[in-house]
């Protein structure tokens, strides 16, 4: 599992380890693809993004505590990344269908379905997650496509 007390990789991270995927497209195909989630986080009683509602902890300390608790749900092999200052990226390697990725990310949901103290320094709150995602190579053969992808869809449910 990954270590929750490991700080988040930033969007340039992300960047690289797409570039790294699409020069080995041959492989991700044969091993099945991969999914591009963005999640971007709200608070449930306010509906709102996390870093917008003036008693949560500043974005990137918002960012680090919120993946700290998404990394108790994924495996070594997902890799997480800051996307922008209220939305956070996991690729996901080995998938290849819709079905399957919207089960992992009711999963990743899952994690906030609790007060999360620990992210509001006392203060208990509920959060929700507005989950996208694209997949190699069904939705994009480039990074910016998958992204590009990854973001309508996103846009499309907040």
């Amino acid at each position: 599992m990954i270590d929750p007390g490991m700080s988040l990789a930033k969007r340039q991270s992300l960047i690289d380890h797409l570039d790294g995927r699409f020069t080995n497209g041959d492989i991700e195909r044969a091993l099945g693809g991969f999914a591009l989630m963005l999640i971007t986080f709200y608070d449930s009683d306010k509906n709102r993004r996390t870093a917008e509602a003036p008693d949560m902890p500043a974005g990137e300390d918002m960012l680090t505590a919120i993946s700290a608790r998404l990394r108790t749900t994924l495996r070594d092999s997902d890799f997480l990344a800051q996307f922008d200052a209220r939305t956070v990226a996991v690729v996901i390697p080995q998938i290849s269908d819709r079905a399957t990725a919207e089960r992992i990310a009711q999963k990743l949901n899952a994690a906030f379905t609790h007060p999360a103290e620990a992210l509001t320094a006392g203060a208990a709150s509920t959060f929700s997650l507005k989950i996208a995602f694209s997949l190699f190579p069904s939705d994009g053969l480039t990074r910016e496509l998958l992204i590009a992808n990854a973001q309508e869809m996103m846009s499309s449910i907040c």
